[in-house]
């Protein structure tokens, strides 16, 4: 399984194909890092009250912003990174998360295949 999300030139932004299925991780890299609130479009990823390591989502089509709110058991001293699991022990890296700025967004523009 290849990665799904492809950076969009001079942006922020990644583009994928309608219907893939992505996997994000939350990795740790000073303290323990969860994903405590995700929401792709209207849908909510993370259920209240919980945190996880790893979430599923499928691209849906246009332009869906994705958020996320990092939680860090260092607390402001907290870092990690944002990875898509691409299979078979690949992963690639997002964005990198801090606890002094716990939340990260992004569009996912998702396109019909080619």
């Amino acid at each position: 399984m290849a990665c799904h999300l492809r950076e969009r030139p001079h942006s922020i932004d990644f583009d994928a194909t309608v219907g893939d299925k992505v996997t994000l991780i939350a990795e740790d890299h000073i303290g323990n890092v969860m994903i405590a609130k995700a929401k792709y479009g209207d849908t909510d990823l993370v259920p209240d009250g919980t945190a996880v390591s790893r979430l599923d989502f499928t691209v849906a089509a246009g332009s869906v912003v994705m958020v996320l709110i990092f939680v860090f058991s260092a607390q402001e001293a907290g870092e990690g990174a944002l990875r898509e699991d691409c299979g078979g022990g690949s992963t690639q890296l997002l964005r990198d998360v801090s606890g002094d700025e716990p939340k990260v967004s992004f569009r996912i523009n998702g396109k019909a295949a080619a």
